[in-house]
């Protein structure tokens, strides 16, 4: 992920560094910062290869340790602390691998372009409204929490991805189905958003903060988002109880 984000810093901020003559002021932190960036390929790329990259974590050691036996070494109050231990570690490394590269990115944004709020005179160009952005009120506000709200949103959906690969992969004892489920799952999603976008939303689209498509409700991704967590913690406390009784 810190990959996608050195190369907006590079192809994207930089360039854009010469335009800073004092006189142009539509070259701003929060338009530069990669969420907001009207070169939407960065963050696309982003929230599409996250599913991947938040299961190069700790998120798969369990279906290592489970499929090895080592898991059945463990006494019944030491597999427990595992499992309080294997969540806990999960969600925050899915979350840090999302949340770090972009913070990293508005840090850049914010050292190298001047922290003005941005308005609809000067902006003209990037009109964001609550179609396509979450919290939108803010962006002419207060742009600063808005994009610290955007990198917990999306943090948040790291750590789940993150719990889901772990569910799967434990269901199955195949460390490249918890490798590539998420991902494949985000595929599908997207894939049917193209073709029923009244019915189906893919996270690709609903993380992004300026986003290509029509965003489903807030509270109907946090519904969704809830019960996805559930399914997955509830996952991986069942798969892994019935490995150990086999």
């Amino acid at each position: 992920m810190l990959v996608v984000v050195l190369l907006h810093v590079t192809l994207g901020m930089l360039t854009d560094v010469p335009y800073l003559d004092g006189i142009r002021v539509d070259h701003i932190a929060v338009t530069e910062w990669i969420g907001f960036d009207l070169h939407n390929s960065y963050i696309t790329a982003f929230t599409f290869l996250l599913p991947i990259a938040v299961m190069l974590s700790p998120a798969t050691t369990i279906t290592e340790d489970i499929r090895s036996g080592a898991w059945m070494y463990l006494a019944k109050p030491s597999r427990r602390q595992y499992l309080v231990h294997h969540l806990v570690v999960s969600f925050i490394g899915g979350f840090c691998i999302a949340a770090i590269p972009l913070a990293i990115d508005a840090a850049f944004a914010y050292l190298l372009f001047p922290n003005v709020t941005p308005n609809l005179i000067t902006n003209y160009n990037e009109v964001v409204a609550s179609t396509v952005t979450y919290w939108s009120q803010w962006y002419y506000t207060q742009p600063v929490r808005l994009i610290v709200t955007y990198i917990i949103f999306i943090g948040g959906f790291g750590g789940l991805f993150a719990l889901l690969g772990s569910a799967l992969g434990i269901a199955t004892q195949r460390r490249v189905v918890a490798l590539i489920s998420p991902f494949v799952m985000v595929l599908a999603l997207t894939i049917g958003t193209s073709i029923f976008p009244q019915f189906i939303s893919s996270p690709v689209f609903v993380l992004s903060p300026l986003s290509p498509a029509y965003l489903p409700t807030l509270w109907s991704v946090f519904v969704t988002y809830g019960i996805t967590l559930v399914c997955a913690i509830g996952g991986i406390l069942f798969a892994s109880k019935h490995q150990t009784e086999l």
